[in-house]
């Protein structure tokens, strides 16, 4: 894997977005994130997009909806929908909520504004900026680090893409003004990264690297590794794998005789382990074709995950970025 050592720091920025495939373990990724940010001292926020609602299951407790929920010390979480988000960006610019009512739920004039395209998107990401803004009292930021949860990768990567699309679109004017600190905020490298999440299967893998590509040409966002999901490893040489398929009966030459079950046991030791070569393979494609630190995560038993197999990943994260609680970020 590559050497992470003269990176910056992973939780040296404010805003780190989790995107990846549907089906690839982003979210489960994304509270691991958040867990790792917490135990560095970090007062951390994962907002989760699109309305997602994955968070209690993940590190217990009940759903939060737009309501900010503390799940443990250092660590809060948050679900957003663009209806929710566009309505507090809305209230706040006209300062009524009357007046929201009057001109955004018209039944004449919401449906032009729920027309625009990008414009739910443009919202949701732009309620992760007015969190990144937001200070307190004595003027230092609420939260140190805010783990986005994105949407799976299409929208995800129109997440990324739709600022500059609004400000080519308007040009100039109050919305042009917000739209650019949300371009701003995503193009600024000391603050925001973007990391994707992969299986070891060649259709994520190849949604993966076509992703970090069109990331590369079309938006200004830095990425920061790849986090290759429920990876196994291989756990035999080649001659004990060529024993393997003596005892299997895989091989006609054997000159073992071994009975049924033996023989089931030794095919189904094989079949884990070629997959598990196999995933090497997608590994080895991701390292030859993304200039991107990869960073493996194990396989897990294939079960609803709860907030004790968070923390078992939120360890191998700690590993595979090489920060423990009490590094200095």
């Amino acid at each position: 894997m590559d050497d992470m050592g003269e990176q910056p720091h992973p939780f040296s920025r404010r805003v780190i977005i989790v995107s990846g495939k549907g089906g690839v373990g982003k979210s489960t990724v994304a509270a691991a994130m958040g867990v790792v940010a917490a135990r560095l001292g970090k007062k951390t926020l994962i907002i989760e997009l699109a309305g997602q609602a994955t968070m209690a299951q993940l590190l217990g407790g009940d759903p939060s909806g737009y309501t900010v929920v503390e799940r443990r010390p250092n660590l809060y979480t948050q679900s957003v929908t663009p209806a929710q988000a566009m309505q507090e960006y809305l209230v706040r610019e006209l300062h009524s909520k009357f007046l929201y009512q009057i001109a955004f739920k018209n039944r004449f004039i919401a449906p032009f504004i729920n027309a625009v395209p990008g414009l739910d998107d443009l919202v949701s990401i732009g309620k992760v900026m007015d969190v990144e803004r937001t200070r307190t009292r004595d003027g230092r930021p609420e939260w140190d680090v805010i783990v986005v949860d994105a949407p799976s990768t299409g929208q995800g990567l129109n997440l990324l893409r739709v600022p500059k699309a609004m400000m080519d679109m308007t040009g100039s004017g109050p919305f042009f003004r917000n739209t650019k600190l949300i371009h701003d905020l995503l193009g600024d490298a000391a603050r925001t990264i973007v990391h994707l999440v992969t299986l070891p299967e060649e259709m994520p893998v190849n949604e993966t690297i076509e992703t970090y590509h069109r990331i590369e040409e079309e938006t200004n966002v830095a990425q920061g590794a790849i986090i290759v999901n429920h990876i196994r490893t291989p756990g035999f040489s080649d001659p004990e794998l060529q024993g393997l398929e003596f005892i299997a009966g895989i091989k006609d030459s054997s000159p073992l005789r071994t009975d049924t079950v033996l023989r089931q046991v030794a095919g189904s030791v094989l079949q884990l382990e070629r997959r598990a070569r196999l995933e090497q393979g997608y590994l080895a494609r991701l390292e030859a074709k993304i200039p991107l630190p990869l960073v493996p995560l194990p396989a897990l038993p294939a079960r609803d995950l709860g907030p004790s197999d968070i923390d078992g990943i939120a360890n191998r994260l700690s590993a595979g970025f090489g920060v423990e609680p009490g590094v200095d970020s």
